[in-house]
């Protein structure tokens, strides 16, 4: 008999005589053999008891206390059966002399096997014990098991004693004495009935709704989250449990998982399972399941396992339809990982099976046992693969090349969609291209005023362009952003970047303003009087430290930095109303032109303008810093009463002085 029976025997199984349903609530179990050197004297030694699983085995003393039925498990030519103390029959409390007086005379010569499922298990167990055992009470059970055991087997009269050779019968004696009441985590004590999922499972679950739906915390919010998510799981993993238990009394399941004895047959079901499902966590909680039914072997299992590792490669496979070929190279490197590793370990214990036959493989499969399995083959995965990484670096390359035709780049993957942090962190990359290109496109048009060619001036309108495609893909972007369920944080970083993208795009545009009229001066034949050169040098070095202050703190997430660009802004919007009249009063004494003079004012806004984007962009940092959407305000507290912003005012008012 299969050592998972002896598990399950007191809290899946009942005994069925005639019409009379017996559910065992407290056994004594015996174990006997002598070719083991084992002989337990309270066993009756009737040889009906041997090689009689299933079968009951009825005793009668002289004294009333000493009747009682057995329940033989034995299997072999040796004595094991559980001496049926208390039950419930059909649903009535009965000591065991009372239980051998119920069972009529004609029925006990019925030799058939008696044990037949449980269709409502109770798991009312509430001591398994042995006779002969100094100390009965529950918290001592096992230890008073382990000095049985080690007083029978390994001493006798003072002398040290061989252990048996028969291995499989001592590992049934201790997991019918031992495991029976302690295994299935079962018993009477409340301690050990909180432990199990069915108990603790709706706590968990009543603890995420309240943190999901009662508060506001965004971290409590994702801690109810994990609890319910985990309640699920447990409730799951429950009812499929309970589910498939009966299977282990259908022979063409028991038949199916003999056939994935073979190594080969168990790779491809595992495979093909996990693949359907798109989670190897998924299908390895799946052969837990089963393997409570006592029917999955270590033999069965390893392979299948193997085979959930390349099964789960689907879910990349399948991510990576429609992206580039590095996103293809990464599905395929993942492929290539888990089918090589499988490969190779697979051969090993094919070949480990053939030749050394271990015994662990034909037993049973435990939940704690696949859970290793399946750590230890990614490990041991690793460990294989790991020195051959640039061998798969170049698989890779060789079997994905590069296409002849440049393939379209895709800045903003909306795959990325239902993971927002994701999402936004894609978002922020994408603005900080959009950054480099506005400041690339101001510098290139300052530059144009006194330094023009049309090279100059086409890189610029380039760089704008690029502005105005970076604001239109991450506009459209982070609007259907926004209608996912955000954080309150994430929906904060998604608006401040709306607001920031704007201004930069305002800034390539103003740009592209201060190019026209370079190209204006250059095709009407105007120049700049030296003083207006002067002049406008000032205002464009003050217009470049700002525009690059504002740019990294924006990079940077950098609300010290960002603090910094008002007053510089101030100083500029000053130094603007100061240049258009001094350029008036040299239009008055007949210095500069008045064509030229139209031209100036335009640069002079143009170039104010772009100042008033980099505080804007400045302000948004801030707010992004203190969680705080009025930019307008923020702007105006850091004014007001503030000695580190006259300071700055004053150190840049200095800087940027005319002379």
């Amino acid at each position: 008999m299969p050592i998972p029976t002896f598990r399950l025997l007191l809290t899946e199984y009942v005994i069925k005589v005639g019409d009379i349903t017996i559910k065992p609530l407290w056994v004594e179990a015996y174990y006997s053999d002598t070719n083991t050197g084992f002989v337990d004297e309270a066993v009756h030694g009737n040889e009906c008891q041997k090689n009689r699983y299933g079968v009951l085995y009825f005793h009668h003393k002289t004294d009333d206390q000493r009747s009682g039925v057995d329940i033989c498990l034995s299997c072999g030519n040796y004595y094991l059966s559980y001496l049926l103390k208390y039950t419930l029959v059909n649903g009535t409390f009965k000591s065991q002399a009372q239980l051998s007086s119920m069972i009529p005379h004609e029925l006990r010569d019925d030799t058939k096997n008696v044990l037949v499922r449980d269709q409502n298990p109770t798991e009312v167990i509430v001591c398994t014990k042995r006779i002969g055992i100094a100390s009965s009470t529950y918290k001592d059970a096992d230890l008073a098991i382990a000095r049985d055991i080690n007083q029978r087997f390994v001493t006798e009269s003072g002398e040290k004693k061989s252990l048996p050779q028969k291995t499989e019968l001592l590992k049934a004696y201790i997991d019918a004495v031992y495991s029976l009441s302690l295994g299935g985590i079962s018993g009477d004590s409340i301690w050990v009935r909180l432990l199990k999922p069915t108990s603790f499972t709706p706590v968990l679950a009543l603890a995420g709704i309240i943190f999901f739906m009662f508060c506001k915390d965004n971290k409590k919010k994702d801690t109810g989250t994990v609890l319910l998510g985990f309640a699920t799981l447990m409730f799951g993993m429950e009812t499929m449990s309970s589910a498939v238990g009966g299977l282990a009394d259908v022979p063409a399941f028991r038949q199916l998982f003999i056939t994935f004895q073979n190594p080969v047959l168990g790779l491809l079901a595992g495979a093909v399972l996990t693949a359907i499902i798109q989670s190897s966590s998924a299908s390895v909680g799946i052969l837990q399941a089963l393997a409570v039914t006592g029917q999955v072997s270590y033999g069965a299992a390893i392979p299948i396992i193997m085979g959930q590792n390349i099964g789960t490669c689907v879910t990349a496979l399948l991510s990576s339809v429609g992206a580039n070929k590095n996103a293809k190279r990464a599905a395929f490197v993942h492929l290539s990982f888990n089918v090589i590793g499988s490969v190779v370990l697979l051969t090993a214990y094919s070949i480990v099976r053939a030749i050394l036959a271990p015994a662990i493989l034909g037993e049973a499969a435990t939940l704690p046992g696949i859970a290793v399995i399946h750590t230890a083959f990614n490990l041991l995965c690793v460990a294989i693969l790991m020195p051959m990484a640039p061998l798969l670096e170049k698989l890779a390359l060789r079997v994905i090349h590069d296409a002849p035709v440049p393939e379209h780049e895709t800045e903003l993957d909306e795959r990325l969609l239902a993971s927002p942090a994701l999402a936004l962190g894609q978002c922020r990359e994408v603005a900080m291209k959009m950054a480099d290109r506005a400041v690339q496109a101001l510098r290139g048009s300052l530059l144009s005023v006194t330094d023009y060619t049309p090279a100059l001036a086409e890189q610029v309108r380039a760089d704008e362009e690029a502005t105005d495609h970076y604001e239109d893909i991450l506009g459209t972007y982070l609007m259907k952003l926004s209608s996912q369920t955000l954080t309150a944080a994430d929906s904060e970083n998604a608006t401040e970047l709306l607001k920031v993208i704007g201004d930069f795009e305002r800034i390539a545009d103003h740009a592209v303003n201060i190019v026209e009229s370079a190209e204006e001066l250059q095709s009407k034949g105007l120049t700049l009087s030296e003083a207006a050169q002067a002049d406008l040098k000032v205002l464009d070095a003050a217009v470049a430290e700002i525009l690059d202050r504002s740019a990294d703190a924006f990079r940077r997430a950098d609300a010290q930095a960002a603090a910094a660009v008002e007053p510089l802004e101030q100083v500029v919007d000053l130094l603007k109303e100061q240049l258009r009249t001094r350029h008036i009063l040299r239009m008055r004494e007949g210095k500069c032109s008045i064509e030229a003079g139209f031209v100036w004012a335009d640069l002079l806004t143009d170039l104010e303008r772009t100042s008033d984007h980099c505080s804007n962009i400045a302000g948004s940092v801030i707010d992004m810093s203190q969680h705080n959407l009025n930019i307008h305000e923020t702007l105006r507290s850091g004014k007001l009463n503030n000695e580190e912003y006259d300071r700055r005012f004053r150190e840049y008012a200095r800087k940027y002085a005319v002379k």
